[in-house]
Formats: structure tokens, C-alpha cells, sequence
């Protein structure tokens, strides 16, 4: 029988056979102060949107092990009540609500939920003033199911952060040119009969599908930041050199 999303997801995470190595460690270590990778963009992009205005509630949807519900909550003002995280695979569900504790006053509150984003109704009550979409759209099947449901449980002019991989970076041009597999993964493919997949991208974007599959959906966006270490050393040509891009829109009203 066929395995659907949660049982990949599982495969992946909880069973732990999944791990990241970083390519040159050493040389990434000595340019650490110049890497912005998606955390250190996606926390910048968050304090800008917490200037726009009053912000009560959070949506982290893929929360995963619940770091970025976590930086949300460091940088939170005083208006923030409460960060729900969403995500399909239980382990990182139990691993998130594990690795985040309780709010010396109490606020931020956090709730995590596992499910996919037929949860988000269970969890909408009167809206979201802000909503965090980190590595996900490029992992759905529905892609715009999924981003006209995030427009829904915003209140307008409500923000969203997504994140998306660049699939025209330039080490991926460079990969598909020496007749490597052309896939955003982070696993090697001795892993991938273990997982029962690639653990990479179902929709590929670059810079500019990306901006426009977020305005298809209905936002207005107010910034495009690339990811990457080149792209912050030689900010000249960020469709081909940044590693990935965080989209800061709106939903209109």
C-alpha cells in the first residue's frame, strides 16, 4: 500500500534518519557573520512586521520542532497572546512542544497541532494578525489550496513570511550541467529508500514564480530577501545567486 504525506513525513523525522550535514563546515564556520540563511532572514523580516502594528495571534504552519515559533515569541511585543503551531508529522509536533517552554508571564501561550491544513479550522477562532510559512509551499501537493487557506484565516491586512528554495541557484544550474539528479534535497540518495522519498521539492520556484504564485493567490507583497552567502557578499544578481528568498505580503482590507 501506497504511503501518503504523514507516513513520509514520519519516516523522515521520526524515525531519525534523516540528518543535515553542511558541505565545507570549516568554511562556513569562518563566515558565519556574513550566512543569512532562512532563520536569520525570517526573524529580521518578523521584527519589520511587528513594527507594521498591533499583532495578538501567530500561525507557524510546518512549525516543525518549533524553533521559529520560538524566535517569534524572543522578538514578540507586549500584544502578542498566543503562537499556534501547525504541523503534518507528530514527532516534530512532540519534539516542539518539548523544546519550547512556558513564558516566564505567560505570554507569548503556545499550542502545537499535528495535521496538515484541515487543522487550521480547529484553530482559526477570530483570525491570525501574522503567519509564518517556512519551507512549506515547495513541499504541498495543493499549492494553492494551501495558500488561499492561509490568506483565509488572516485578518486583513494581516502579514505572511514564506520562504521559498531558489531552484535557479546557481550550484543547482551547475549540478543539472554534470548530469546530477536535478532535486532541492537535503538527503543523499542512499537515503532515499529508507524515507520512501527524496525529501526535497514537489514545485520548484525561482525568485520571480515565487513573487507571483504569492500575488496568484491574493496578497500584496512588500519584499522580496534573499538567503544565502553569496548573495549577501555579491548582492548583484539574487535570482542566481541566493540559495532561497523570504516574501513579506499582505492580505488586502
Amino acid at each position: 500500500m501506497a504511503k501518503g504525506p504523514v507516513d513520509l513525513f514520519e519516516e523522515q523525522y521520526g524515525g531519525g534518519r534523516l540528518t543535515y550535514s553542511r558541505t565545507l563546515p570549516r568554511l562556513r564556520r569562518w563566515f558565519r557573520p556574513w550566512i543569512r540563511d532562512r532563520f536569520d532572514v525570517t526573524r529580521e523580516a518578523l521584527e519589520h512586521v511587528y513594527t507594521k502594528g498591533h499583532v495578538r495571534r501567530v500561525l507557524d504552519f510546518g512549525c516543525g520542532d518549533g524553533r521559529l515559533a520560538r524566535v517569534a515569541a524572543d522578538a514578540a511585543p507586549d500584544t502578542l497572546t498566543e503562537i499556534v503551531g501547525v504541523d503534518i508529522s507528530p514527532s516534530r509536533v512532540a519534539q516542539a512542544q518539548g523544546l519550547t517552554l512556558p513564558r516566564p508571564n505567560g505570554k507569548p501561550g503556545f499550542r502545537f497541532v499535528a495535521g496538515d491544513e484541515s487543522a487550521l479550522e480547529s484553530v482559526r477562532e477570530d483570525g491570525f494578525d501574522l503567519v509564518l510559512c517556512i519551507a512549506v509551499f515547495g513541499q504541498v501537493y495543493d499549492l494553492y489550496g494551501l495558500g488561499r487557506s492561509l490568506l483565509e484565516v488572516l485578518r486583513p491586512g494581516g502579514y505572511l513570511i514564506a520562504e521559498f528554495a531558489n531552484y535557479a541557484y546557481v550550484r543547482h544550474r551547475l549540478r543539472s550541467l554534470l548530469g546530477r539528479i536535478p532535486t532541492i534535497s537535503p538527503a543523499p540518495m542512499d537515503l532515499w529508500r529508507s524515507i520512501g522519498w527524496d525529501s526535497g521539492e514537489l514545485h520548484y520556484f525561482s525568485r520571480s514564480t515565487s513573487v507571483r504564485f504569492i500575488e496568484q493567490v491574493g496578497f500584496v507583497v512588500e519584499g522580496v530577501h534573499p538567503t544565502g552567502l553569496v548573495a549577501t557578499l555579491l548582492p548583484v544578481w539574487p535570482s542566481l545567486l541566493a540559495t532561497g528568498f523570504v516574501i513579506v505580503a499582505r492580505r488586502p482590507g
